[in-house]
């Protein structure tokens, strides 16, 4: 079931370009303490991404890029740190609601009309960087 899980998520990921964590984590959580779902998920993803990066590395908008992985560096140590010292039913928690709460967003169309400025992509680099390091979840902020 693991496998099968993973195969689906990655191909959520190769489809869409994200979503891998918002498929994988809430389903594997069920079964197995987020501590050990999302170092490995997080590994498997990052794998799947340079991959998906080698066929669109022409269309990436770098300078845009260097802003949200440097927000993503600072974010990451304190979502690492929230996996290993929060209790694991709380972050279980958290997935599943914000899970929920990004479904409705996307199901209702919902919008959030955000500029691209240096300071909105390092933020949102931030806290895709939490997520990344206590949840596997990279894409919600970036997507926003």
């Amino acid at each position: 079931m693991i496998y099968l899980i993973f195969f689906l998520a990655c191909l959520v990921q190769g489809l869409g370009g994200f979503g891998a964590g918002l498929f994988a984590v809430p389903l594997l959580s069920m079964s197995f303490e987020p501590k050990f779902i999302v170092p490995p998920f997080a590994l498997v993803v990052l794998l799947l991404n340079f991959f998906i990066l080698s066929g669109v590395r022409n269309n990436v908008e770098w300078k845009k890029v260097i802003y949200i992985i440097s927000g993503s560096f600072l974010g990451l140590p304190c979502g690492v740190f929230l996996l290993k010292n929060i209790n694991q039913d709380v972050i279980r928690f958290f997935v599943s609601f914000a899970t929920f709460v990004l479904g409705i967003f996307f199901l209702s169309g919902f919008k959030l009309e955000i500029r691209d400025t240096k300071l909105t992509l390092l933020i949102a680099g931030i806290f895709s960087g939490i997520l990344s390091g206590s949840a596997a979840m990279v894409g919600p902020p970036l997507i926003f």
